[in-house]
């Protein structure tokens, strides 16, 4: 749907809830991904076993350590395994986190529409993969082999596969030297079929979920999530790990914020020029070094214009990447950016930029 942001925008300025007159009515667009994960984890326990010659004994402890502290002494071995609760209390609880969030938004005064709810589809592609020439994106959540200090990322799904791509990297593959990504929750699919039946559910394929609801967003609609990414999409937000409402105005650069605990808050694009100091470790995208949260801010904190968050940001990567610095540069933005009505890609902006500043 197209839609273009008033001139004469009603709500007030950034990080003021705005609380209308009359009611206004607005579609949630919520990432159930991490609603998905909290509620299969939830039903889901690490337990222990204590086997001897006599008997199998249940163990109170939650940890190995505590396992281990627990039978010292004793002659024979711990076994751990997962304790699964029925996928019926489980679909309860995403059932119920799902209604706390609507519940939410009707208590800001709005009047609430039938929600779209966001999944990631099974066995997607992404373009990100592509982009990711440096080292693969999201690789700390693939198999790796750790080889004397060196980590190799393997582009293969399994076990299997990833040690024959080993044997051709390194001269001895050692089984005990991968280590395993992690899992989804046992009962993970249930659930994603759960909300797919329950709701008005979209299932994403070839771009990633943040990108879909940020394509999605509009002056009609209000992000319900927990992702920080999703901050550099304008419009209205409701953070339901928080309980907090904020506006970003689309007429605006954003904000930028250094927390009482040093971390760095911010929105929009100038969220967006200071992902590219810090990176994202979640997502396995390098930033510039020794750039943390407090440097970052120092650095883009007293913007006025975009120049004053592209011109340092861009002295950044030349002093860290030299001569390489362009490619860095446009990999990383285009790994970081959320794609967003009106500007999918974010090379036109950035290339502009780098025109007229003789950058």
């Amino acid at each position: 749907m197209m839609y273009e942001w008033p001139e004469d925008d009603p709500f007030l300025e950034e990080g003021e809830p705005y609380i209308p007159e009359e009611k206004a009515s607005l579609v949630p667009l919520i990432d159930a991904d991490s609603l998905l994960y909290k509620a299969g984890f939830a039903s889901q326990h690490k337990r222990f076993r204590f086997h001897s010659d006599s008997a199998i004994t249940e163990l109170y402890s939650n940890t190995t350590i505590k396992a281990k502290k627990e039978t010292e002494g004793q002659e024979g071995y711990i076994e751990e395994y997962t304790d699964v609760e029925s996928v019926g209390l489980a679909i309860n609880n995403l059932s119920v986190s799902v209604q706390v969030i609507l519940n939410s938004l009707e208590d800001l005064n709005f009047n609430i529409d039938e929600p779209i709810v966001y999944v990631a589809g099974i066995g997607v592609s992404n373009f990100r993969d592509d982009i990711a020439t440096t080292q693969p994106y999201k690789g700390n959540r693939l198999w790796r082999y750790d080889n004397n200090g060196e980590i190799h990322y393997c582009v293969s799904r399994t076990l299997a596969e990833c040690f024959d791509e080993m044997s051709s990297k390194v001269d001895k593959v050692i089984a005990s030297k991968f280590k395993k990504p992690a899992g989804k929750p046992y009962h993970y699919e249930a659930l994603r079929q759960w909300l797919v039946h329950a709701y008005n559910t979209l299932e994403i394929r070839d771009v990633e979920v943040d990108d879909a609801i940020g394509l999605a967003q509009c002056k009609n609609t209000i992000l319900c999530h927990l992702d920080k990414d999703l901050w550099q999409v304008p419009g209205h937000h409701w953070d339901y790990g928080k309980q907090k409402y904020l506006y970003v105005d689309p007429d605006s650069l954003g904000i930028l914020e250094l927390t009482p605990k040093g971390d760095l808050f911010g929105t929009y694009i100038a969220w967006f020029y200071a992902q590219m100091l810090l990176g994202d470790s979640a997502d396995h995208i390098r930033g510039i070094t020794k750039v943390g949260p407090k440097k970052a801010f120092k650095l883009l904190g007293s913007f006025e214009t975009e120049y004053d968050l592209f011109g340092p940001v861009v002295n950044e990567y030349k002093r860290e990447f030299n001569d390489n610095w362009k490619q860095r540069f446009f990999e990383n933005a285009q790994l970081l950016w959320i794609q967003r009505h009106g500007e999918v890609d974010v090379c036109p902006r950035l290339t502009k930029l780098i025109m007229i500043t003789g950058a």
